[in-house]
């Protein structure tokens, strides 16, 4: 007796060949087809919403057309690019700016670097709002310059892999995160202020997300370490300032150079983590225009919440 498909989805394939509905089950999520695939009498099934069966069934009506004649091959590596990165991008420089005059003006009276820096010491007290705050905070109209436009562009490049909610709650938390981290490793009397931290965990969310795509699409060992390899050289040759290998005196840095190295590799770092998990995640359940718009209202409460926090601590 062959049992119906689940209420509320639809059956668009049947086959008995593993192999051929793994490939066409990639093929749908390559281009953002939300489905599942189960077993059942005849072999395995394909499943979607109602809604998405007309999308899915013209996806691999084109790749059945594409590849006729020509034998069977490994999906194209198509990858969904989503719109709105002006958005993300928006979001980012605005709060960057909005922070950069209240520090220097000092609004309401409020010293902002000594409420909001990365203070080890305080952070390793309990203060774990200051991940977060930091990060809008910088020394030098330099410091902010370079962070605006370095922080654009990988986050407009993460925004399209992932949309622009998801891109900026990924660098916002990865972000906090290697800043907490970079205190337990640095510990105290360290004290940094900055959005490199989650520049750099955009980097290490970007080679994230490529390695779980050359994953998925069953590259070889090599394609899948090139993402990381890609976004090591831009942390070595971006993240360190002036610090230098010397075969003979060993690791040298200039006293005038105040970059905050730990904190670049630990946002890199985190980046990897929080960007393969948002790449699972994004393949697992495709979410949908509320729910991306519901991942950018968290960034915005998560590193607004921070400061928050830490006005009313003071």
């Amino acid at each position: 007796m062959t049992l119906p498909p689940p209420v509320g989805e639809v059956e668009i394939l049947r086959s008995p060949s593993p192999a051929l509905v793994r490939e066409l089950s990639l093929v749908l999520s390559s281009v953002g087809v939300r489905h599942r695939v189960v077993n059942g009498p005849g072999g395995r099934h394909i499943l979607v919403s109602p809604r998405d069966a007309d999308w899915a069934l013209q996806e691999l009506a084109g790749y059945q057309a594409e590849n006729t004649g020509r034998g069977t091959k490994p999906p194209t590596a198509r990858l969904r690019v989503y719109d709105g990165v002006w958005i993300a991008v928006g979001a980012y420089v605005t709060a960057l700016l909005v922070f950069f005059r209240l520090d220097f003006g000092r609004a309401f009276g409020v010293n902002w670097k000594q409420v909001g820096r990365a203070d080890a010491g305080a952070m390793l007290d309990g203060e774990v709002w200051r991940g977060a705050t930091a990060l809008g905070l910088h020394g030098s109209l330099t410091h902010l310059a370079s962070n605006l436009v370095f922080g654009s562009l990988f986050l407009a490049f993460l925004a399209q892999v992932l949309g622009p909610g998801p891109a900026l709650f990924v660098i916002v938390l990865a972000g906090t995160l290697g800043n907490l981290l970079n205190a337990i490793v640095v510990g105290a009397p360290h004290l940094s202020v900055g959005a490199s931290t989650a520049v750099f965990a955009a980097v290490g969310a970007l080679a994230a997300t490529q390695w779980f795509r050359n994953l998925q699409l069953g590259r070889t060992a090599a394609a899948k370490v090139i993402p990381f390899i890609a976004a090591a050289l831009l942390l070595g040759f971006y993240g360190v300032g002036e610090t230098e290998f010397n075969p003979v005196s060993g690791i040298t840095r200039p006293m005038t150079d105040n970059t905050d190295v730990g904190a670049h590799f630990a946002g890199f770092l985190c980046g990897i983590g929080v960007g393969a998990a948002a790449a699972k995640l994004s393949a697992d359940h495709t979410p949908g225009r509320r729910a991306r718009a519901a991942w950018g209202w968290a960034a915005g409460a998560l590193f607004l919440g921070a400061w928050a926090i830490a006005l009313v601590a003071r």
